[in-house]
């Protein structure tokens, strides 16, 4: 526990000093939040993993992206776990999962993130966060507990899915047999929101350490007959509701809930709508604090598009 306390103390200085150089990439920090005794907590993993490469796109609209300056051999050492994260042009902010890497191209999953990709657009590849890379075992009984009964569970919602009050559609165990999760692999996609599920009767600290994120984060929102979406600010700071980018279409709603209270399946302590016409603003402009997760919840016949967060940095 010593060693652990002493880990998140050197990155807090650290974090302290880089405050004034957010803009600059490499900055290292970390988030913290709460996680009350038997309790479910709402959260994101908001710092990235070091990039492996800088790319340029010399294709674009399609969901293979021709690049300047190569991948890696053609091997497929970055397909399914790691994603691209564009950073400036037409598709910044946006991020795919990499299906297939050749020489000199990118095949991204998500048909809509390449449709907005230009030539020139450029883009990071990351390591995609996971279950093990977010709760290692170093983090254990201060993050995350063991016990059979008691240990945590991390349960991860599909947005996807269409629907409202959608429950979490997978649970990964800590196991105690093994001394590890049972699926350390499961991925934790950017800026999207999960839950950890204290089990346990003593509180705990959830802590990420990574990179703090220096790029525009962006959203693709699908059209919709309404549809609950569980994400974050993207940013490790405060924030807040019209920061998220989510405004300009009457009725959508975010769902903000407290994670510093107890109980399990806990519901919204406030639903935020957008207000059209005449007033075209949200009702109120809550705090959201930095990795804390919510609920985006899209309007009937919303016809969806890119939308930005503002940058709280």
């Amino acid at each position: 526990m010593k060693n652990k306390l002493a880990a998140i103390a050197v990155v807090a200085l650290l974090a302290l000093a880089a405050q004034a150089s957010y803009a600059q990439s490499n900055v290292q920090g970390y988030v913290k939040v709460a996680v009350p005794a038997s309790s479910d907590v709402l959260v994101t993993a908001p710092m990235t993993q070091a990039p492996v490469g800088t790319f340029t796109c010399t294709t674009s609209g399609s969901t293979i992206v021709g690049v300047t300056n190569g991948t890696s051999t053609g091997t497929g050492v970055y397909q399914t776990t790691y994603y691209a994260r564009f950073i400036t042009g037409n598709a910044a902010g946006l991020w795919s999962t990499i299906t297939v890497d050749g020489n000199d191209t990118f095949t991204l999953a998500d048909a809509a993130v390449a449709a907005y990709t230009r030539v020139g657009d450029t883009f990071r590849v990351y390591p995609h966060n996971t279950v093990g890379t977010v709760f290692p075992a170093s983090m254990k009984e201060f993050s995350y507990t063991g016990g059979s009964s008691t240990s945590t569970q991390i349960l991860l919602y599909n947005n996807a899915v269409a629907g409202t009050n959608k429950p979490p559609g997978t649970t990964v165990n800590y196991v105690d047999a093994i001394n590890n999760w049972g699926t350390p692999n499961t991925l934790l996609p950017p800026d999207t929101a999960f839950i950890i599920r204290n089990r346990a009767a003593k509180a705990l600290v959830y802590v990420q350490f990574g990179q703090v994120p220096d790029y525009p984060v962006s959203y693709i929102l699908p059209a919709s007959t309404a549809k609950d979406i569980a994400i974050g600010t993207g940013y490790p700071v405060l924030s807040s509701v019209a920061k998220t980018g989510f405004g300009g279409v009457a009725n959508r709603q975010e769902l903000l809930f407290s994670n510093a209270a107890s109980g399990f399946n806990k519901p919204s302590t406030k639903t935020v709508s957008y207000l059209g016409s005449p007033l075209f603003k949200w009702g109120s402009d809550d705090d959201i604090s930095g990795s804390a997760g919510f609920i985006f919840r899209q309007a009937a016949s919303d016809a969806g598009g890119k939308v930005t967060a503002t940058k709280p940095y």
